[in-house]
């Protein structure tokens, strides 16, 4: 196999139309340039360059090679481009899952961050409440909360989803504490609040009761206060 250096030796001398030039434009001594191409016609059994002390020429077979050669090394030149990126230059493409509240209360402005501080790199957020196979929906990472079953999976805990129950005055008032009447907390209303934002994200009637069939807005986001004051129960 041919090496880099004799064949940009080779093409340069070519380009540059004499060895002395060639060797100008490489900081090599004219003899080095001769070596060289006479190491490429003895590997290939060929004659590439008919030379005289006054001019040269390719021949047939060295018109061929020229066009290999400049082939190879555009090749060559186009892979180290591609891999001399910046240490800790971060490029290509991400593609994630996540809960639709959370992806809309936080995810999307952390991402919008990380994208900002990183313009190589394109996120793709599918945000939804259905637990996405990460393989075969061709995920890169999910964004899930609440206990994972177990799996080959690589998890890491990257942060808190904390739950309140409150109550207005007047449902107290009322109805009683809810933690004292819990058939009374069965007839109301779930409401989750979007982590650390104090709004809520979404409703689901009857769900102290475990019903998963009631009515839910997965993007609806009021006031926690307004939940606190005037909507009667809600578990945050």
């Amino acid at each position: 196999m041919a090496d880099l250096d004799a064949l940009e030796t080779f093409v340069t001398a070519v380009r540059t139309g004499s060895f002395a030039a060639a060797a100008r434009a490489l900081g090599v001594t004219p003899a080095m340039i001769g070596r060289r191409i006479q190491a490429l016609e003895a590997h290939y059994g060929t004659r590439l360059i008919e030379r005289t002390t006054r001019a040269q020429r390719l021949t047939e077979a060295g018109d061929a090679f020229l066009r290999h050669a400049e082939t190879v090394l555009d090749a060559a030149a186009e892979l180290d481009d591609a891999m001399s990126s910046a240490p800790g230059r971060l490029e290509g493409r991400i593609r994630m899952t996540g809960p639709a509240t959370l992806g809309v209360s936080r995810l999307a402005e952390i991402v919008a961050r990380f994208q900002s501080a990183n313009p190589a790199v394109t996120v793709e957020m599918v945000l939804s409440d259905r637990r996405m196979d990460l393989i075969a929906d061709g995920f890169d990472f999910a964004v899930r909360i609440g206990e994972l079953p177990s799996s080959s999976m690589i998890a890491r805990r990257i942060g808190t989803y904390a739950l309140v129950l409150v109550a207005s005055p007047a449902f107290i008032a009322r109805e009683g504490a809810p933690a004292e009447r819990p058939a009374v907390a069965r007839r109301h209303v779930e409401v989750e609040e979007a982590p650390g934002t104090g709004e809520i994200a979404g409703m689901r009637r009857g769900a102290f009761a475990g019903d998963e069939g009631g009515a839910r807005d997965k993007h609806q986001r009021i006031g926690a206060d307004a939940a606190r004051d005037h909507a009667g129960t809600g578990q945050f």
